[in-house]
């Protein structure tokens, strides 16, 4: 009776090892069934005048703004040339750009009302045990401050392929 428990363990254990090697075969083959996402979707919630970089197939990146989306192809208004037109087929990735500004605001505001709240409170705080009126104000300069460092940050988010 143990012989055949100890077989039907190792019967499944070789069941289960060839289920491991065969399990990412079969998934490879689901995805290259599905194909890539078309350009074309993929760059439908593009705004106009959003700055895009396109790296070509022929290696040479285009940045410039983007004026309009064709069903074959995007407009984009270049620095110092006239209007280029890239073909879909001929994108290898497109990247947006995109600016840090709210997230200056955000750090700007926090990081002044704390230094300015503990600057203002020292003498008046203590004495009176009443907050200061004035801590109210204490984020407008640093949302000031933020929002003009946090707008000159840029990135690049990569939107095709994705």
């Amino acid at each position: 009776m143990n012989k055949h428990i100890v077989r039907v363990t190792r019967g499944t254990y070789r069941r289960l090892f060839a289920a491991c090697l065969l399990l990412p075969i079969g998934l490879h083959g689901q995805q290259a069934t599905r194909g890539p996402v078309p350009v074309a979707s993929a760059l439908s919630s593009i705004k106009v005048g959003t700055t895009v970089r396109i790296a070509n197939l022929s290696g040479a990146p285009t940045i410039g703004k983007m004026v309009r989306l064709d069903t074959s192809a995007i407009w984009i208004e270049l620095e110092r040339a006239p209007m280029a037109k890239v073909p879909f087929a001929a994108i290898d990735s497109l990247w947006t750009q995109q600016r840090y500004t709210g997230h200056g605001i955000l750090i700007g505001a926090l990081t002044s009302t704390v230094l300015l709240s503990v600057w203002a409170c020292q003498p008046s705080c203590a004495e009176s045990g009443v907050v200061w009126p004035g801590l109210v104000i204490t984020p407008i300069p640093g949302i000031l401050v933020g929002a003009i460092v946090g707008h000159n940050i840029k990135r690049w988010t990569r939107r095709f392929p994705r």
